[in-house]
């Protein structure tokens, strides 16, 4: 059994869900039956704008014929002096059947919570179905279509209880090869999750991450994610951009 762990360092700005896209996991995980990330990020100044951030991150992926499983978590903690500013944690599980070389059942479970979101807590289970391509690593495209229903309960800071929701999960991704050798990649992906009974409440999510070959094990990683809420919680903004770039050093 092939076996890849990378070990990235990151320097984000500001800091990013990086690797919270199940898809691009799975995607940069064509190759191999194994693969595993982990990050650690510190970032911060002192003197007039003294701040502190620290972010730890995590994604694990396995493949095989009849079942792969991927396993993602991130904890982000922020300070502007002896003042917390956001806390930030996110936890993800899905596993997919294989039923044939493109058509799959997965379940999935994922946890939030968010303090600048006003996020207590977030719990979401759910299932659906995957249509994914067997593209050979270096081919020049290969994607992924899902589509599923998602049953969501969620707190938050400002509310008295707990509020469940039945949404439904559609989702599309591809990656692009680039380049001479077909060595650097562009992963595209996008996420809606609507409330069944008021479609008009919706979620939604993009992400794009470029991975560029330095050497033969060091590669600097762009990613731009964007997030919508259309009816988010008061006082909050339904929108949020965020970006990010490292380099990632695999053996």
């Amino acid at each position: 059994m092939k076996r890849n762990l990378l070990m990235s360092a990151l320097f984000l700005w500001p800091f990013a869900s990086y690797g919270a896209d199940v898809h691009d996991v799975l995607f940069t995980s064509l190759d191999v039956s194994d693969y595993s990330t982990l990050g650690l990020n510190i970032n911060g100044t002192s003197g007039n704008h003294s701040n502190q951030t620290y972010q730890l991150q995590l994604n694990t992926a396995h493949r095989g014929k009849k079942l792969t499983w991927t396993i993602m978590a991130e904890i982000q903690d922020s300070r502007a002096g002896a003042t917390k500013t956001d806390e930030r944690e996110t936890a993800q599980a899905r596993m997919i059947s294989h039923r044939s070389e493109v058509h799959g059942i997965e379940a999935y479970l994922k946890y939030d919570r968010d303090v600048l979101e006003r996020l207590s807590r977030q719990s979401q289970i759910g299932v659906g179905y995957r249509y994914e391509s067997k593209a050979a690593p270096n081919a020049k495209l290969s994607y992924a279509l899902g589509a599923g229903v998602t049953q969501e309960q969620i707190r938050y800071t400002t509310s008295l209880g707990d509020e469940q929701n039945t949404r439904g999960n559609f989702y599309a991704a591809s990656q692009t090869h680039l380049g001479a050798g077909n060595r650097s990649t562009l992963t595209l992906s996008a996420e809606v999750l609507p409330k069944l009974s008021d479609w008009s409440d919706w979620r939604g999510k993009a992400a794009m991450t470029l991975r560029a070959p330095i050497t033969g094990k060091l590669a600097m990683t762009l990613q731009a994610e964007y997030d919508y809420d259309a009816q988010p919680n008061f006082g909050v903004v339904g929108g949020t951009m965020r970006y990010s770039t490292g380099v990632s050093y695999t053996f």
